[in-house]
């Protein structure tokens, strides 16, 4: 009998898939919510579930913070987590806790190789145990910092307990790139960072978290080892210069547009935390008339689009089609151009990375194209503005819309839940799933190569 063999990009798949129908089930729960609610509808549940997860933000209820229960908003966070750092790559640290009781076999770390976008499988466990060591260390930097900004910030307006969840949801939330929260009180009714504007040590912190969430912790880690530029990994020296790049070139452009092109007056400092927030895939803000359709400059929401779609590192808890993928974009098309070999810091890409960042950028427009399509069914009423702003902010998992997420129709929430999916899971990962072989460019035998018009 021949053996059936899952493909692991299937395995990737299918942990989000079930983390996330088990995450709505108990968001379903009557004690999810607070008592004086009736509580979540299955869809809203399971839509909840899988922005935690997908790391989006994109939020049903119009105030989290006072919607959720304790019970609920702890489901919450374990769901960020493990939308962060992939319920794999937690599942693998678990067993390696466990030491000599559990052994990791050869086909798990196969799966766990390409949930981590390495090589080979070569010290793929040891990886995994300084990828989550160091997000934990991240992370209790961000709650302890938070608490701290609270407690002398806010401390008539939360009490001890309230303070401290706080704490860990919004590092969690920052870290994990998701960007829901739950400050909304009777102070704070619209919840995210409007009331925190003038709170700057509280935005700084929250800055330094998505970054460093975006920049991802398998390049903190090679910083942190190589310690010199000339050792970095190309992949990490990319990383360092488009974030630097998106962060310093968008938030010009943005600041500039919102005071002179006739958007809301902002701070230079404002505009740099709604760059941050777009470009790591967060989707926290601290002004509000930004996201008004009606306000923002058609020039933004364009810098909008296009942070959010590049987005973050590889191996990072943010999304989009990485920044990475459009750097090679860039350095296939300048070679095309002046007819040299694509490289980059003495190093040639390859035809393989080529071909991968070509087929996602052309899967990428066709999953916009369609997903658009569909909420154009669902929502009649949305500009087409709304609905590729709101689609790209969905699969990039950056969670900024124009306020229109609670007013969706069901089959209208089923198309952002799917475009989450998608995000989260990565394009090229759905379509590996069907591809039974690697791309292999050598072959024994060659076809008779002949030209087709192009343009």
């Amino acid at each position: 009998m021949k053996k059936f063999k899952v493909s692991p990009y299937f395995l990737i798949m299918l942990s989000f898939a079930a983390v996330i129908l088990l995450g709505a089930l108990l968001l379903w729960l009557p004690f999810s919510t607070k008592s004086d609610l009736s509580g979540l509808s299955f869809i809203d549940a399971l839509f909840i579930a899988t922005t935690s997860i997908s790391g989006t933000g994109l939020s049903v209820v119009a105030n989290p913070g006072m919607t959720f229960s304790v019970f609920g908003k702890i489901v919450i966070i374990i769901l960020m987590e493990i939308g962060g750092l992939s319920f794999l790559t937690l599942a693998s640290f678990f067993v390696l806790l466990l030491g000599k009781r559990l052994k990791v076999g050869m086909s798990a770390r196969h799966v766990l190789k390409e949930s981590l976008g390495q090589d080979n499988v070569k010290g793929t466990l040891s990886l995994i145990r300084d990828i989550v060591i160091t997000a934990l260390i991240i992370q209790a930097f961000g709650v302890v910092s938070i608490f701290i900004i609270l407690t002398f910030t806010e401390h008539d307006l939360y009490t001890f307990g309230e303070r401290l969840l706080i704490s860990i949801f919004h590092c969690e939330s920052a870290f994990c790139t998701v960007g829901l929260d739950i400050f909304g009180n009777e102070k704070y009714l619209f919840g995210s960072m409007l009331g925190f504007r003038d709170n700057v040590l509280l935005k700084v912190i929250t800055m330094i978290l998505i970054i460093l969430g975006e920049f991802g912790t398998v390049q903190i880690i090679d910083v942190y080892k190589a310690r010199k530029w000339k050792r970095f990994k190309l992949t990490t020296k990319i990383v360092i210069i488009m974030i630097g790049t998106l962060i310093a070139v968008g938030s010009i452009l943005i600041w500039v547009l919102m005071n002179f092109g006739g958007g809301e007056a902002v701070s230079y400092f404002d505009a740099l935390f709604l760059t941050v927030s777009m470009q790591g895939t967060t989707g926290f803000t601290v002004f509000d008339a930004s996201l008004d359709p009606a306000i923002m400059p058609n020039s933004m929401i364009i810098i909008g689009i296009i942070l959010m779609a590049v987005g973050t590192a590889p191996c990072s808890t943010g999304g989009g089609i990485k920044c990475t993928t459009f750097f090679v974009l860039l350095a296939f098309l300048a070679s095309f151009i002046t007819g040299k070999e694509p490289k980059s810091f003495g190093r040639r890409i390859s035809k393989s990375t080529m071909y991968k960042a070509i087929s996602l950028f052309f899967l990428f427009i066709l999953m916009l194209l369609s997903m658009c399509f569909l909420l154009s069914i669902a929502q009649p009423t949305y500009s087409i503005k709304e609905s590729v702003f709101l689609i790209v902010s969905a699969f990039s998992t950056a969670g900024i819309s124009f306020g229109e997420i609670p007013f969706l129709t069901t089959f209208g929430k089923i198309v952002i839940i799917m475009t989450m999916f998608i995000g989260r899971v990565g394009l090229l990962t759905l379509v590996n799933i069907l591809n039974t072989r690697e791309i292999n460019f050598k072959e024994n035998y060659a076809y008779i190569e002949e030209n087709v018009l192009i343009g």
